[in-house]
């Protein structure tokens, strides 16, 4: 545990909460940096902690940060004027000092300043509107609704707070201000003599003089009622519901010089010029489509006009709705406008004809049908398909052959039939021009039969002779069964097996490949098979092993494995840069690098009092919250280029949040690791004591599994949701031996 000693193996211990009485031992002293509260001192006393008072930065020092303070005598000298309009005001509550703002103040204070009733203020002498020059003048200043002095009595509730009155030693302001909220003028049912002498509804009233004034206020029915000699209105007046006379009241609303009077209905019509007289319309003009002038007018009487159809068109109406209506029994259809006649044929007068080959046919006014004629014997009806007859094609239906020409194909590959000449034929068959196949006589070339055209052996010439010449065991049939070929065989051209080929390997029989003798498939037994190159044995295959001649294997680089197989394993070469041995079990495990990469297993345990911590690689029992001067404890040097490819986490507290992983980098030259090479932010949710494997890919800085490069020191660093307090750490390395 920290104490204070200073020596570096053993520094005071910081943390960044208080200490829990399960941590640490009596007499043990660890520093407290709290954030948002200040640094404190924390020793461990009798199983419990203590801790001073908040410590200060030298900057502040002389200064005090209290939470909270106690004293039985408190004298605070040299308050500083606030200088300022504040409205926060030091109080006692019962010994604890406390702020209130200026209303609170004021509510708490026995002042009438809450409840003051505004009244109207007059001077006894009636010829002075302040109270300074009424009272100089040796009159009496008062508050009423009622202007008579001998009323009015001189109680404080009859006064009316005004500007410039001093009410029970409270000044008020030199201007009655509103705040924008709703002022609301109540009328006053309990009315006395001194303040309201009846229950008026003209609850404001504004004065020029004592004869010139207004008042205003709300009926019980709610109408604004207004009483002044005359109202004038400034702007635009927006009434709004105006409600629909219910009787002929001959009241119409106009204006004079600004001011709204009424006038009747025979006055508004004269002064619009408006004649006072009855009588009918004096004329009337109908325009129409068509017609003798521009328009058909009758200027006297009823005025009087007949609207009539024609062909097609009828014309009725509807009381004052006049409506014409098309009679299509009477419209002439061939006459409309665009009619085409060809658009309009008579079906029965158009006929289908069945040509050469079909039956059929007939008028339009039907659906009609038609029918394919088949001999039956070259082509024939297949339900709804014509197709040629099963050997329906005769030669004779055939076109010409060119004269010495054969029909086949010897063009190497699939196509369509083509005239082949002589040497075409002749190349087909692998025949030489000129070739003789049947020579009569002793012209000492061996003949099978003679000229007779009966099969027959010429004379001298033995049937062993015969198999001997033609390379055929006695009793072989062709193309039946299998075929034997003795002695040394030449097969010239692709040859095409139908069935097994065997090559009997009792005397170490070779399938040559070649021209010569170089590279050959040799099988020397059951148990025994060699491919040979150059003449040398280079791949012998036997039932207990595979052995290779040559000095290297080569194996074609891949991505991925091929397919599981049950009882198999697969080798193969993965494509990395460079490409490496790889193995996959018959589970799909891959194992890479066989060979190339060894792993390392560092394991580690601490106590995080923080949530961030910079890991003990080198076997310390405590982080380091900072790489300052902490080389030996977290500095981890790679020995090869390797990459860290597991992190495991257990603690003994929840976790629920953000954990986040980072290595921090320095090369040559360089003590304190300072550049970040890898980070990646976990979203994690686990109980205390639960195993985490981190996912190292997709990081957000750097690449997956946090690639690192010989030579380099390493710190890594951790930040939890919550302080891990017990922690234990495995991280699997896996290093790349071959640089």
């Amino acid at each position: 545990m920290a104490n204070f000693q200073h020596l570096k193996a053993s520094r005071t211990r910081v943390l960044d909460t208080f200490p829990t009485n399960s941590f640490g031992n009596n007499g043990d002293i660890v520093i407290s940096r709290i954030s948002g509260r200040g640094v404190f001192i924390c020793t461990k006393a009798g199983g419990m902690w203590y801790v001073a008072n908040q410590m200060q930065e030298l900057a502040r020092i002389g200064k005090a940060t209290l939470k909270e303070l106690n004293a039985d005598k408190l004298t605070i000298k040299n308050i500083e004027n606030a200088q300022s309009s504040i409205d926060s005001y030091i109080v006692s509550d019962l010994g604890n000092i406390k702020s209130k703002t200026g209303k609170q103040l004021v509510d708490d204070l026995p002042l009438p300043i809450n409840n003051i009733s505004y009244k109207q203020a007059y001077c006894s002498l009636e010829r002075y509107t302040d109270q300074e020059t009424c009272e100089a003048n040796g009159g009496t200043w008062y508050y009423s609704t009622n202007h008579t002095h001998d009323s009015i009595s001189s109680t404080a509730e009859n006064q009316l707070l005004t500007i410039g009155q001093m009410h029970n030693s409270v000044d008020t302001e030199p201007t009655l201000l509103y705040d924008g909220s709703v002022l609301e003028i109540k009328r006053n049912t309990d009315f006395d003599d001194n303040w309201q002498t009846s229950a008026n509804i003209h609850t404001l009233k504004l004065s020029y003089n004592s004869s010139l004034n207004s008042t205003l206020g709300t009926d019980s029915s709610g109408n604004l009622r207004i009483t002044s000699t005359s109202t004038h209105t400034s702007g635009t007046l927006l009434i709004n519901n105006i409600e629909e006379i219910g009787s002929d009241t001959d009241k119409f609303l106009m204006s004079d010089s600004g001011v709204v009077k009424f006038v009747t209905g025979a006055n508004l019509r004269s002064y619009i010029g408006a004649g006072t007289g009855d009588g009918d319309i004096t004329g009337v003009s109908i325009t129409t489509d068509t017609g003798a002038g521009s328009k058909a007018e009758d200027t006297g009487g009823s005025a009087d006009f007949s609207i009539l159809g024609s062909s097609g068109v009828d014309v009725t109406n509807s009381g004052t709705t006049i409506t014409a209506v098309a009679v299509p029994a009477e419209i002439d259809h061939d006459s409309l406008n665009n009619f085409v006649a060809n658009e309009h044929v008579d079906h029965t007068s158009v006929t289908l004809s069945a040509g050469d080959g079909l039956t059929g046919g007939g008028d339009i006014s039907a659906n009609r049908s038609f029918a394919v004629s088949v001999d039956d014997s070259t082509i024939e009806i297949n339900s709804d398909s014509l197709r040629v007859k099963d050997d329906g094609i005769t030669y004779s239906k055939l076109q010409n052959v060119t004269d010495a020409r054969m029909l086949g194909n010897n063009a190497g590959s699939d196509g369509v039939v083509t005239e082949m000449t002589k040497a075409n034929v002749l190349s087909f068959l692998n025949v030489a021009d000129g070739a003789e196949v049947n020579v009569s006589g002793d012209s000492g070339n061996a003949a099978i039969y003679d000229n007779s055209g009966t099969p027959a052996f010429k004379s001298g010439i033995t049937k062993a002779e015969v198999l001997s010449l033609l390379n055929v065991a006695d009793g072989a049939t062709a193309n039946a069964g299998d075929v034997t070929l003795a002695g040394t065989q030449t097969i010239t051209g692709v040859k095409t097996f139908n069935a097994n080929v065997k090559i009997h390997g009792e005397n170490s029989r070779f399938l040559y490949l070649d021209n010569g003798e170089n590279v050959y498939i040799n099988a020397s037994s059951s148990t025994h098979l060699a491919i040979g190159v150059d003449g040398t044995d280079q791949i012998t295959i036997t039932d207990d092993k595979i052995e290779f001649g040559q000095n290297k294997f080569l194996i074609k680089e891949r991505g991925t494995a091929g397919s599981d197989e049950a009882s198999f394993g697969q080798i193969w070469v993965k494509n990395d840069t460079p490409n490496c041995l790889a193995f996959t079990d018959d589970a799909g495990t891959d194992i890479i690098g066989v060979g190339k990469y060894h792993y390392e297993t560092k394991v580690m345990g601490f106590f995080a009092g923080q949530t961030t911590s910079f890991l003990p690689m080198t076997g310390y029992v405590i982080e380091r919250t900072s790489t300052t001067a902490s080389n030996e404890f977290i500095g981890y040097i790679a020995p090869y280029n390797c990459r860290l490819e597991k992190f495991c986490f257990r603690s003994e507290v929840a976790q629920n949040g953000s954990l986040t992983l980072r290595v921090i980098e320095s090369s040559d030259g360089t003590e304190v690791p300072g550049t970040q090479i890898y980070r990646k932010d976990h979203t994690i949710d686990i109980a205390d004591d639960t195993f985490l494997e981190l996912d190292m890919t997709s990081p957000g800085i750097g690449s997956d599994f946090a690639p690192m490069t010989k030579g380099r020191i390493y710190a890594f660093q951790l930040t939890t949701p919550s302080n891990a307090s017990d922690t234990n750490i495995t991280m699997v390395f896996r290093h790349d031996i071959t640089t």
